[in-house]
């Protein structure tokens, strides 16, 4: 599954984020062994899934969750440090970094 990128709009964002979030669930409802993968170089994005995911009830102690970016690893560790959706559930994180990369 796939969200559209709408840039700044995270209205729009999260809208879609929770209807996806939505699906994934009936979803996971129906599977014993889930892995969500969230790939996204945008922490906005990463923010409002976590939410999203809470709200909808879409992580639970069994679901595996894998988070895939470019982001540097310390807002990385923040995300991770700040929403339940990642500290408390079976999570991992895999910083692709890229050459094109400027040091901060």
């Amino acid at each position: 599954m796939q969200v559209a990128d709408f840039g700044q709009d995270a209205n729009l964002t999260q809208i879609n984020i929770s209807r996806l979030v939505s699906h994934a669930r009936q979803l996971r409802q129906a599977s014993s062994c889930v892995m969500v993968v969230v790939m996204s170089d945008d922490l906005n994005f990463l923010n409002i899934f976590a939410e999203s995911s809470l709200k909808g009830r879409l992580l639970v102690w069994s679901t595996r969750v894998l988070v895939v970016s470019r982001l540097y690893r310390e807002d990385l560790g923040e995300l991770f440090s700040t929403h339940w959706a990642f500290s408390m559930t079976n999570s991992m994180m895999i910083n692709i970094d890229l050459f094109d990369h400027k040091p901060r």
